[in-house]
């Protein structure tokens, strides 16, 4: 607690990149064939999904960041005059909440296991990567570094970052957000089993 007996704030991460959560107002705009595909990431489910008290489910990393969910990259700058470990300590943080949202979708999904994430962290011209994942049989986070430290002011390291973004966006769209969607839908017919 802070002197004046407000809880202290949790450092966030300065970007996280998540799946996106489409509003209400949107929902009305689209087409019946649009609603149906993307009717798991909108306000109304997930907003379902947190107020049951069986599931509980919170899907934005944080209030005020609520157009996002279950984040799949975060990143934490830091100045020349930082070190670059702070961070890394920082992106870690960011990478663990990101895990434990995702955690909740899996822990009811019979034993499916939740998908990574990734952590960038950057100090002046340097960068690192960090992929983050939670071990079932340890039950701990884990952060492993997937590069060398990279330098902005050098091509070819412009470039193997540039690769790895891309990499990272053909995953997401082939592997983590079917895979979250799927969880959702579990939770989601387990939910309505239960208000019916």
């Amino acid at each position: 607690m802070s002197a004046d007996s407000r809880p202290l704030s949790i450092p966030k991460p300065d970007i996280g990149v998540g799946l996106r959560v489409i509003e209400r107002a949107e929902l009305q705009t689209m087409s019946s064939r649009t609603r149906a595909r993307d009717e798991l990431l909108t306000e109304p489910v997930l907003g379902q999904l947190n107020s049951h008290a069986a599931f509980r489910l919170i899907a934005a990393p944080s209030t005020g960041l609520e157009e996002i969910a279950f984040p799949f990259l975060v990143y934490e700058a830091k100045s020349d005059s930082s070190s670059l470990f702070f961070a890394e300590n920082q992106s870690a943080g960011g990478a663990a909440k990101a895990l434990s949202l995702l955690q909740q979708l899996s822990s009811d999904n019979d034993g499916t296991e939740s998908p990574p994430v990734f952590a960038f962290a950057s100090c002046g011209t340097l960068w690192e990567a960090f992929i983050a994942f939670y071990q079932e049989q340890s039950e701990s986070y884990h952060l492993l570094p997937i590069s060398r430290k990279l330098d902005q002011t050098c091509d070819i390291d412009i470039f193997h970052l540039q690769v790895m973004l891309l990499r990272i966006r053909n995953w997401v769209l082939s592997v983590y957000k079917p895979k979250v969607e799927l969880m959702i839908k579990k939770l989601l017919t387990e939910y309505r089993g239960q208000t019916n």
